[in-house]
C-alpha cells in the first residue's frame, strides 16, 4: 500500500521541465505511452491468439476493452498510463504558475477532484 503512492510522490518530486508543454508531451509520449501501447498490444496479441485457439467468439475479443473497462489484457502496466496523465496534469500546473504555494494548491484541488 506504500509503494505506488511513494512512486507517484517521488515522480512529482523529481519532475523535470522540458521547456514547454509540447516538449513535455512529446517526451512523455516517447517514454511512457509508447511503452504502454507496446506491452498492451503485445499481451492483447497473445490473448487474441489464445482466444482463437480456444475458438472464442470474436464478439468477446475487443482491442478497445481498455477504454470501456471490460477487460484489461495486461493489468500490471496500468501505472504507465496513470503516470503519463499524472505528468501531463502536473506539467500544466507548473506552466500555469511558478509559485510553489499555488502549485501545491492546484495539486490539492486536482487530487480532491480526482
Amino acid at each position: 500500500m506504500l509503494r505506488m503512492p511513494l512512486y507517484f510522490a517521488l515522480s512529482g518530486l523529481f519532475f523535470k521541465e522540458y521547456g514547454g508543454y509540447l516538449n513535455l508531451l512529446l517526451k512523455k509520449v516517447n517514454k511512457l505511452l509508447i511503452s504502454f501501447v507496446f506491452f498492451y498490444l503485445g499481451t492483447y496479441l497473445i490473448h487474441y491468439i489464445e482466444a482463437l485457439l480456444n475458438q472464442t467468439p470474436a464478439s468477446e475479443i475487443d482491442l478497445l476493452d481498455i477504454f470501456i473497462i471490460r477487460w484489461f489484457h495486461n493489468a500490471p502496466i496500468w501505472f504507465l498510463l496513470a503516470i503519463f496523465w499524472n505528468h501531463l496534469i502536473f506539467g500544466a500546473i507548473v506552466i500555469l504558475s511558478k509559485n510553489k504555494y499555488i502549485q501545491a494548491g492546484l495539486v490539492a484541488v486536482v487530487a480532491f477532484v480526482g
